[in-house]
């Protein structure tokens, strides 16, 4: 329902709220969060100015720290 998919989206934003503004960032693009397109780790890397290894570092540890590791 409509109310579940917003209190979901509370919860997501509650999340991303605890990562840095460049984590966040990347996480948002990579997976389509906020009516972002869902982009390649290539199509990210452009936009923020870094390389593709460097998105998936920032992934990494942007998931890590959601996971509390």
């Amino acid at each position: 329902t409509q109310m579940e998919n917003q209190e979901l989206q509370q919860q997501v934003h509650h999340l991303l709220s605890t990562l840095s503004p460049h984590e966040q960032e990347v996480l948002k693009l990579l997976y389509g969060i906020d009516n972002y397109p869902v982009l390649s780790r290539n199509e990210v890397a452009k936009i923020i100015g870094v390389r593709e290894e460097q998105v998936s570092r920032i992934r990494t540890r942007a998931l890590d720290a959601l996971r509390g590791e």
